[in-house]
């Protein structure tokens, strides 16, 4: 019997089904994190996912940075599809409050006031979750439901 027949497809076998193990089929709404250079990163509920995207990826809108997307994505790890759902608008302010364990944030904007909800996919830059306080200086992406996609400190200590 000749060893190499039976052990370069065994071998074979073993690491395409390893390999497959590293992906699962993936479907679900997220955050885009980054896209570009055929590769997109989204931040879903319960992990975050870096998967291919190439010509026979059906795209549907322009897809960009914090936009809240749907995402199939096969075992291989390649996008079968992707549908932009909503692009948040940006927005700025200054925190008057902070109520439900730092997750929703009373913000002077504008002329008015407005409640605005930090979520677990929210993007946090220059603070930490759970470190808002009066007075922060924040620039934001909001979706329409008040979620923010991204949130960003410009100052502390703004009088509110």
């Amino acid at each position: 019997m000749n060893v190499k027949r039976v052990l370069v497809p065994l071998a074979c076998a073993l690491f395409l089904s390893a390999a497959a193990g590293v992906f699962a089929d993936v479907t679900g709404y997220g955050l885009v994190e980054s896209f570009g250079g055929g590769r997109i990163v989204v931040r879903l509920e319960n992990s975050t996912g870096t998967w291919t995207v190439d010509q026979a990826t059906r795209i549907t809108g322009g897809i960009g940075v914090a936009d809240w997307v749907y995402v199939s994505v096969e075992t291989s790890g390649h996008v079968r599809s992707i549908k932009v759902e909503e692009v948040p608008t940006s927005h700025s302010g200054v925190v008057k409050e902070v109520n439900g364990n730092g997750n929703v944030l009373l913000v002077r904007s504008g002329n008015g006031q407005e409640s605005w909800n930090v979520t677990p996919l929210t993007m946090l830059e220059g603070i930490d979750r759970g470190q808002f306080q009066p007075g922060d200086e924040i620039a934001v992406r909001l979706y329409r439901n008040h979620n923010l996609a991204v949130l960003k400190l410009i100052k502390r200590g703004v009088k509110v």
